[in-house]
């Protein structure tokens, strides 16, 4: 006889058959009977409950369908009173300009439909009007042409409505601009068909060209990023219209077949752009970054307006005659980026007049000096040849101060100076003819001696950014077994640490430290010489003084855990942004960042740690 179970607890142990549930036991018929039996009030009471539940189930889905329906009516209506709505147009006109794209980022689809301005466009109906009614989201245009796949007849007719609905919208583009300064980048496809000798983009640059023509009187800054046949679309355009870009201040020309390693039949000559730079008559600021092949035409030839140019950076290399027809011609200099070629056989000091440029406060010299290669008669003694070595280096040291001390600049505030291919340490430094006491900023990268780099240092008091990329002094010759060093060592870094016996440290004012080593992991590889327990004093030392804003510094060796815990202080104070990184191995360890387990790896057959933090 089954025990009786209280209907409000409908408990299983309170069960006669509390011992068999769970298990395998198979029932008796007597026991079947019995089970039927004791499980009619149970189920009876499940029949209840679950009839309760749909009704109280039907309540609950009646509550939350009014809820939706009541919250649904306040949010409209408080969405009339959102603080959005309350900003004036002209408010909301100047944060849309904000969210336009950096100039940085307009060679990655600038302006697609996911990005400002055409986003700001698709918000609403309010937005829309807004945004079309502001000129000054419409005066940038960047663009880059689609590649050509002349595959058929058909795809060519459809990519040449492709090529029109584009050439459409940026005209479209562009008038919704006012009467406002316009600026327009033109980025060429690296797969464009002209570049494998089609006719297609050049016929696309053509279009192009003829269109912006109508807004050519209201274009101020113009890049374009192009190859040969695409820049002469664009003079045999403008050329027979007669029209000139008579508002243009910067012009910018980068030549994309170069970029992309293309052969010379498509490169940029001077001779394609002297055409264009003579219907540029205000043009300040002039560009031309990367080598552009000099054709027919020196560049001191080209119809540019020198005279009122303020910022000129040509870094295709010239000749020091060619760039001083050029100075002699551009008074108004305030910054100067230059590429020269010094052939030092054939170089004629006496040819260079000086040149004055009273405004000029920065300048930037990249100079290539090619050299017949050095003679070496082993039947001649060490000191002989010793002798016939140092005789070279007082002539390339005379050919570059020639070059440097008649560029005459008093108001020089930044210098930037660098030897990419020279490889003979310089005693004697060929900038000591600038006014080296007023520079703020400094970037070297020539090979010299640690004397030379201390004198340096000395003559530059009010530095306040110093990049300094150690390309080592290299006066030893492995022929007569004499491995050359580091430039720094040190004693520099010492100087530079303000403390207790140094009150007066090299460039007290500076804030911004950079050094690189160009040499390291060369064939011969100079030998470091100078300790991370300098670099870390100097580091500290100028952290706790508040003088140091930036250090940025190529470490060979790894820190010690003392010196991580000395730098993590600085660190956590937050008085310094610091990296200090493995200049030998090309690529760091995954974890990189003080808080982390300590990164070491294999390379090179060394091993490192590579440190990076930011305070």
């Amino acid at each position: 006889m089954a025990k009786m179970t209280s209907s409000l607890a409908w408990d299983v142990t309170d069960s006669s058959f509390s011992m068999r549930l769970g298990t395998n036991y198979a029932p008796s018929s007597d026991e079947l009977l019995e089970l039927n039996r004791i499980l009619v009030k149970p189920q009876q009471e499940l029949d209840r409950l679950n009839s309760e539940i749909a009704r109280v189930q039907a309540i609950f889905d009646t509550l939350h369908s009014q809820k939706r329906r009541v919250k649904s009516y306040i949010n409209a209506h408080r969405a009339l009173m959102a603080p959005i709505r309350q900003i004036p147009s002209e408010t909301l006109a100047e944060i849309f300009y904000w969210c336009l794209p950096l100039d940085s980022d307009v060679r990655s689809g600038a302006h697609g439909v996911a990005r400002a301005p055409l986003l700001l466009t698709t918000i609403c109906w309010d937005w829309r009007r807004i945004a079309l009614d502001t000129p000054r989201l419409w005066s940038s245009l960047h663009s880059q042409f689609l590649p050509d796949l002349p595959e058929s007849q058909s795809r060519r007719v459809a990519e040449d409505d492709v090529q029109s609905r584009r050439i459409a919208g940026m005209e479209t583009w562009l008038r919704r601009s006012g009467r406002l300064p316009i600026t327009i980048s033109l980025y060429s496809s690296r797969f464009s068909s002209y570049s494998f000798g089609g006719v297609s983009s050049f016929k696309t640059m053509a279009q192009l060209m003829k269109s912006l023509l109508g807004f050519g009187e209201r274009v101020q800054n113009l890049s374009l990023f192009v190859n040969g046949g695409e820049l002469k679309a664009f003079d045999q355009e403008i050329l027979p219209s007669g029209l000139s870009f008579s508002s243009l201040l910067s012009f910018r020309l980068e030549d994309a077949f170069a970029a992309f390693g293309g052969g010379m039949e498509n490169v940029i000559r001077s001779d394609n752009i002297s055409p264009l730079l003579s219907r540029m008559p205000v043009l300040r600021n002039l560009e031309i970054p990367q080598q552009t092949w000099k054709g027919n035409l020196p560049f001191h030839l080209l119809q540019c307006h020198w005279g009122i140019l303020t910022k000129l950076s040509l870094l295709p290399f010239l000749l020091p005659a060619e760039l001083f027809s050029i100075l002699t011609k551009s008074r108004a200099l305030k910054e100067l980026s230059v590429g020269i070629l010094l052939e030092t056989g054939l170089f004629d000091a006496s040819a260079l007049l000086p040149t004055t440029l009273l405004d000029l406060n920065s300048l930037k010299l990249i100079i290539q000096v090619n050299d017949p290669p050095p003679f070496f008669d082993f039947g001649l003694s060490r000191e002989d040849q010793d002798r016939e070595d140092k005789r070279r280096r007082t002539h390339h040291i005379a050919c570059l101060s020639a070059i440097t001390s008649r560029i005459i600049c008093p108001a020089l505030i930044s210098l930037h100076v660098s030897l990419p291919n020279f490889h003979e340490s310089i005693s004697r430094l060929p900038i000591l003819d600038f006014p080296l006491h007023a520079l703020v900023t400094l970037r070297l990268e020539i090979p010299m001696t640690p004397e030379a780099f201390t004198e340096c240092l000395s003559l530059v008091p009010n530095l306040i950014s110093l990049d300094f990329v150690d390309a080592g002094n290299t006066l030893g010759d492995p022929l007569f077994g004499r491995r050359s060093t580091s430039t720094l060592q040190d004693t520099h870094l010492a100087r530079l640490t303000p403390s207790t016996d140094n009150p007066f440290p090299f460039c007290q004012r500076l804030r911004d430290l950079r050094v690189k080593d160009r040499s390291t992991g060369s064939s011969y590889s100079p030998r470091r010489d100078w300790s991370t327990h300098a670099l870390v004093e100097l580091i500290t030392a100028r952290a706790n003084t508040s003088k140091l804003d930036c250090f940025d510094f190529s470490v060979t060796d790894a820190l010690s855990d003392e010196e991580i815990q000395t730098l993590r202080a600085v660190d956590e104070g937050e008085r310094s942004r610091l990296r200090l990184h493995e200049s030998y191995v090309p690529s760091p360890p995954s974890h990189s960042a003080f808080g982390q387990p300590g990164g070491g790896s294999q390379t090179g057959g060394r091993s490192f740690r590579y440190v990076r933090w930011s305070g």
